[in-house]
């Protein structure tokens, strides 16, 4: 259990329609962290690795028990304070989430991420075995390996809008999958003798992670402007979950299991396998929907009517608010986050 979908949550709330695209810019810290722990390690001893965690999990747990409110901007601007409780007892009902998740577009994102989260969890859990036992590389390059993923994810973060302007949810997500199986089948060609490009194969992870976490994280927005805001928190923890606890969990073990069992160079060719058929699917399943329903947009949810070439206008015109007059006065009539938010594209956001 751990708090990132909330932070991403309240991350994403604070930002407001305006500015969520520049989420990747503050995700990118995280990934710097891992540059600076990487530093610590060398000079102090693998020891402060879990010293540092510690400290720096009690202060996050602090932070987040007195800062993180119990109601966002959102729910209070959407909700007074004589029928919150009851609105919330009507419209947030389990059953309602559960609906969501079973429609068709939001089930494809959810299968895409477990089988992401499995697969991500065969590189990140089993990669080093496979480098030591298989390569017979030292620990020099296993850790050039990580910061070199690391460095390639930084800019990604910080470009997210306009990457995500041009490609949409699946030009990102598509992008993710065409990285991860080119880095993971890259690594059944390696030899001891060779083993050294895997530093050039690593640079595809800052690719696929980042794309993939944006379009991820922006696709959870996505459902939670349809849904309500009193799922602001549940949508997010509840993708993160089927990715870092389920996905993970499936793909260490299968993939450890198939590792011991068949070898790890077809242990890789099998993930490899496996997310280019989903990849395959997904590029279909796009084309097919910007041809024959051209109103859902993109494969994955998100705003019908938005386009790449428009985002930019319509979140500048929603923006802005809509003036409704009535008994000869001017009302600003603020706009819901479902009509403020248009998602534009955060990997194929997925």
């Amino acid at each position: 259990f751990v708090s990132s979908g909330i932070l991403d949550a309240f991350t994403l709330e604070q930002l407001g329609a305006e500015k969520k695209m520049y989420y990747g810019r503050y995700r990118l810290y995280a990934s710097l962290g891992s540059i600076v722990m990487g530093w610590v390690t060398d000079h102090y001893g693998f020891d402060w690795n879990f010293i540092m965690f510690g400290l720096l999990s009690a202060v996050m747990i602090v932070t987040v028990t007195t800062k993180i409110p119990d109601i966002t901007s959102s729910e209070s601007s959407t909700e007074s304070d004589n029928n919150r409780v009851e609105e919330r007892q009507q419209s947030g009902k389990l059953l309602d989430l559960v609906c969501l998740f079973l429609r068709p577009r939001v089930t494809v994102f959810l299968i895409e991420v477990l089988v992401m989260g499995a697969g991500m969890a065969t590189v990140e859990r089993l990669l080093f075995l496979y480098m030591v036992n298989d390569l017979e590389s030292s620990t020099l390059l296993c850790g050039l390996s990580v910061g070199v993923n690391v460095m390639f994810e930084l800019p990604i973060f910080w470009y997210a809008s306009p990457i995500m302007k041009a490609l949409g949810h699946d030009g990102m997500f598509l992008l993710s999958m065409a990285c991860f199986v080119f880095r993971v089948y890259g690594y059944t060609w390696l030899s001891p003798s060779t083993k050294w490009w895997i530093l050039a194969l690593e640079s595809m992870h800052g690719v696929t992670f980042a794309t993939f976490w944006i379009v991820t994280t922006d696709v959870s927005k996505v459902l939670v402007d349809i849904e309500g805001a009193h799922w602001s928190t549940a949508i997010p923890m509840s993708v993160q979950m089927l990715y870092s606890a389920v996905g993970v969990s499936v793909g260490s073990i299968l993939g450890g299991w198939a590792m011991h069992r068949f070898g790890s160079r077809e242990m890789y060719t099998f993930t490899a396998g496996i997310v280019f058929c989903m990849m395959v699917v997904h590029l279909v399943g796009s084309i097919f929907v910007r041809t024959c329903c051209k109103k859902l947009g993109s494969l994955l949810p998100d705003f019908p009517h938005t386009t790449t070439s428009n985002r930019g206008e319509n979140d500048h015109v929603q923006d802005s608010g809509t003036s409704n007059e009535e008994d000869g006065e001017s009302e600003q009539v603020p706009l819901t986050s479902t009509d403020i938010i248009q998602i534009g594209s955060l990997l194929s956001n997925d």
